[in-house]
């Protein structure tokens, strides 16, 4: 009983966490852009391993933004509507968005 009480405790805890972030995020993207902005100036002064984390976590930014974000917009109706209400309907409705996602990069829409 005692470890059940701990655990909606955290619950409670990433709950609020959550929350929190959701609230203030604008203001934390701001802020991670602007450090990340002094961190890749600190080049400036010479090449360091700051330059070199921000360079990395750029690149890695670029790559997470040139990936679409396909709208999932009623996919799971859809999937649903095609197969039935069963355990495979999240699968069925991530491979719609997948296929709206190939079907617009081959046919040059993005």
């Amino acid at each position: 009983p005692q470890d059940a009480l701990e655990l909606c405790r955290e619950g409670a805890v990433v709950a609020d966490l959550a929350h929190w972030l959701t609230l203030h995020s604008q203001a934390l993207s701001i802020w991670a852009g602007a450090l990340c902005i002094f961190g890749i100036y600190t080049v400036l002064y010479k090449e360091n391993k700051c330059y070199r984390f921000f360079e990395h976590i750029f690149i890695g930014l670029y790559g997470g933004y040139t990936v679409y974000f396909e709208p999932e917009f009623m996919s799971s109706v859809q999937a649903e509507r095609w197969q039935g209400k069963n355990e495979k309907s999240d699968s069925s409705a991530a491979a719609i968005i997948l296929q709206s996602y190939l079907d617009k990069l081959n046919s040059g829409n993005l």
